[in-house]
């Protein structure tokens, strides 16, 4: 029996905030390139939003240390997909 692919919330959840931050810091080097902000101002904006995924890396790794993630994932239950043990549609 093949499993129809499962939304996986927490990974979403993840890459959502990885992308929200590249695109940060990228519109922060452009408004330093344009002298929206002076250098001095972008180079804080850069360090702070590069403060923030090395925190949430951090965060990550204990969590991933401790197997809270591998464990948990499989009892989400995904609200725009619900389902139950046997993939039968829980609505």
């Amino acid at each position: 029996m093949t499993s129809p692919v499962r939304p996986r919330p927490l990974k979403e959840a993840a890459n959502k905030v990885t992308q929200t931050l590249g695109m940060l810091t990228a519109l922060v080097v452009a408004a330093a390139g344009y002298g929206i902000v002076t250098a001095v101002q972008g180079d804080a904006l850069e360090g702070l939003l590069g403060a923030i995924p090395g925190g949430i890396t951090l965060i990550g790794n204990v969590i991933l240390a401790f197997g809270i993630v591998s464990k948990a994932e499989p009892l989400v239950t995904p609200t725009s997909d619900p389902r139950d043990n046997d993939m039968n549609p829980l609505t």
